[in-house]
């Protein structure tokens, strides 16, 4: 019987990051570069890769979005046993200073878990949706109220001036519906989107069986402090 394997692992070992901040814009651009003695560059980025007899790991920096900084990351078992692999088990070390000089052990902080993004972005969908319903059926009724006021206007004899002020309010109101429309549409599009990364793209708890691999996305969250 195979066993899995949950063991932590550690980032430092494998890639020593050095951050540089450049404060040429509003918001900080951070850039990290491996220190380790060997490493091989494809597509632009630079690789680590550390092995032993049962597990090899490679990793890149990729890029920083938002609060999150992402690592490409592939991983293959060479072991005879199942290795379960799960984002939780990354984590960075932060320290402050010259890493070449002295450091200060500034904070620990771990990968985020895709299964809690994807469930965070389920549920905002979920609100959007709910609140895009409620709007609507408000606006219908408004709509709907404004046109049985129009009607009894315009049965009731009211000039012509009113009710072309009623119309062209009328037509405000429809635009300002389309307007929220499309909003509420592209609102969910990029929570859409953004599901698709974290499903397809982000590493999720896999366990690799012998001679399988794994590759994807590990994000951290910056803390800039």
């Amino acid at each position: 019987m195979s066993t899995s394997k949950s063991n932590p692992i550690h980032l430092l070992p494998l890639l020593a990051i050095i951050l540089f901040l450049q404060a040429c814009s509003p918001k900080a651009v951070f850039r990290m570069s491996p220190v380790a003695d060997e490493t091989s560059w494809l597509s632009g980025r630079e690789y680590v890769v550390s092995d032993n007899d049962s597990v090899m790991v490679v990793l890149a920096y990729y890029r920083h979005m938002g609060d999150l900084f992402y690592f490409d990351i592939e991983i293959v078992n060479f072991s005879d046993e199942s290795l379960h692999v799960a984002p939780e088990q990354f984590y960075y070390t932060a320290y402050t200073g010259d890493p070449q000089v002295e450091t200060t052990l500034a904070h620990n902080r771990s990968a985020v878990n895709p299964e809690d993004k994807l469930l965070e972005l389920d549920l905002s969908a979920s609100k959007m949706d709910a609140d895009r319903r409620t709007t609507a059926g408000f606006d219908a009724a408004f709509l709907t109220l404004g046109v049985v006021g129009d009607m009894a206007a315009l049965t009731s004899g009211a000039s012509g001036e009113e009710m072309s002020w009623r119309i062209h309010d009328r037509t405000n109101m429809v635009i300002e519906m389309e307007i929220r429309d499309e909003r509420f549409r592209r609102s969910l599009g990029n929570l859409a989107e953004a599901r698709n990364i974290w499903e397809l793209d982000m590493l999720r708890k896999t366990d690799l069986q012998p001679d399988e691999y794994v590759r994807g996305m590990v994000a951290f969250p910056l803390r800039e402090s």
